[in-house]
């Protein structure tokens, strides 16, 4: 048996699908983006330069393509997204067959909310540049900051959260 001593964390990661007018060309024009002026970004007693947060954006924007409506419907239905239909709590694994006809129904309406959502933003940003993000608190104290502290807040964005 394997018994695990010191700190066990209950870990998370989000995805975010972002809008931009245009696809920044460089680390400032995201730090401008994300931050305007300001050259500090706090979370919790910890503070980080704006322009290292922008410096990873950045790479992540050149790493990756812009996302099509298919792939923000994906992201949507592949979390927890404010809103989503839950599942009926009522339903007993002992009766299965009532369990996997509430599960198809849940399914089915989950995703419709999650094609709902991504219709609306994708309606709303048409014309922009639209990419996913994904950053998870497990992977250390920098990359929860980018999880958990908002960064995304100027621009058009939804948060999809993996927990």
């Amino acid at each position: 048996m394997k018994i695990r001593n010191g700190f066990v964390s209950n870990s998370s990661s989000s995805s975010f699908v972002v809008a931009f007018k245009k696809i920044p060309k460089s680390v400032e024009e995201v730090q401008k983006l994300l931050f305007t002026d300001q050259a500090l970004h706090s979370y919790y007693e910890h503070k980080y330069t704006t322009h290292e947060i922008a410096e990873q954006v950045f790479r992540d924007i050149q790493e990756h393509r812009p996302i099509k409506l298919r792939t923000v419907t994906k992201e949507v239905a592949s979390g927890y997204y404010e809103g989503r239909p839950e599942f009926p709590m009522g339903v007993g694994s002992n009766d299965l067959p009532a369990w996997r006809k509430a599960w198809t129904a849940w399914e089915h309406d989950y995703k419709a909310f999650a094609r709902a959502v991504a219709e609306e933003f994708w309606k709303e940003n048409q014309g922009k540049f639209t990419y996913r993000f994904q950053y998870s608190d497990n992977d250390g104290e920098f990359w929860g900051m980018m999880e958990h502290s908002g960064i995304f807040e100027r621009l058009p964005h939804l948060e999809i959260s993996h927990h």
